[in-house]
């Protein structure tokens, strides 16, 4: 049997949990927003090496030269050089820009380089336009510093190997560009 007067919670003892609880939150939030953002980087690093990989991918399915057209916020589209109709069509696989990322910054080695095209044997070949083919794509966040940001690099071989680094981690990490 309960004592009277031992019966819940008192009006003070909630508001102190209230109040701790608040506390909690307010130190959770930077952290989470820094997680969140971070995840944006590497959604937009995985979009940009998974887009390279099916261009690779269909070039060699196809024998034929497949072009991997990138765009602004990670978007992207692959298709044929020249088109082939329906053996080979001008796009095959396309990504919308800003699709399952926010805030991310690009940067695209060589500067203004928009395109890279493999032969029908995954070989990285100069573009049918003779413009710059992209060697390395960098991926970064708008939003964070430079100490929260966890910047990612898909750089490109010329044999047509493509992978997701960081080049902010030191060898002999695997993860080290």
């Amino acid at each position: 049997m309960l004592k009277s007067g031992s019966e819940g919670v008192s009006l003070i003892e909630l508001l102190i949990g209230l109040a701790v609880l608040g506390m909690l939150t307010m130190m959770a939030v930077p952290a989470y927003t820094t997680w969140i953002n971070n995840t944006y980087i590497r959604n937009a690093a995985e979009a940009v090496q998974r887009g390279l990989q099916i261009a690779r991918s269909e070039a060699l399915k196809r024998n034929a030269r497949v072009e991997f057209r990138l765009q602004l916020d990670s978007g992207w589209v692959v298709g044929c050089v020249p088109p082939g109709g329906a053996i080979c069509p001008q796009d095959i696989e396309a990504r919308q820009a800003g699709e399952g990322v926010r805030n991310i910054a690009m940067t695209i080695a060589p500067a203004g380089a928009t395109t890279l095209t493999f032969n029908g044997l995954g070989q990285v070949v100069p573009n049918a336009d003779a413009s710059a083919t992209i060697a390395q794509v960098d991926v970064d966040s708008s939003m964070l510093s430079a100490a929260d940001s966890r910047e990612l690099r898909v750089p490109i071989s010329l044999a047509g190997m493509v992978r997701t680094c960081d080049p902010n981690v030191s060898s002999p990490d695997p993860r080290h560009c």
